[in-house]
């Protein structure tokens, strides 16, 4: 089964960041929760910390490709280039 293309808009989306705790337009998700019942979710990180994050050896592969995939966007001009990857913060710390 092949997957379509991934644009920036599928892998980011406002959202809180796990490790410092601002609220970011372009958060990535980090991790899933899964429940036994009842509904799971998503934990977010800023895109500084999901790298961080993604170095970690036991991170889901997921997050390392999803990083490429944001990079070659980027690289290619498809993306939106932030220059030094900081990323807009709305209120809390950053």
């Amino acid at each position: 089964m092949t997957w379509p293309a991934l644009s920036e808009s599928d892998i980011l989306a406002p959202g809180h960041c796990c490790r410092c705790e601002a609220w970011v337009l372009d958060a990535v998700p980090v991790a899933v929760v899964e429940a036994g019942s009842g509904p799971g979710g998503l934990v977010s990180a800023c895109e500084a910390h999901a790298r961080e994050l993604a170095a970690y050896p036991l991170a889901p592969d997921w997050l390392r490709e999803d990083l490429a995939v944001l990079d070659r966007l980027r690289t290619e001009g498809d993306g939106r280039d932030r220059g030094n990857g900081d990323q807009p913060v709305i209120g809390g710390l950053g």
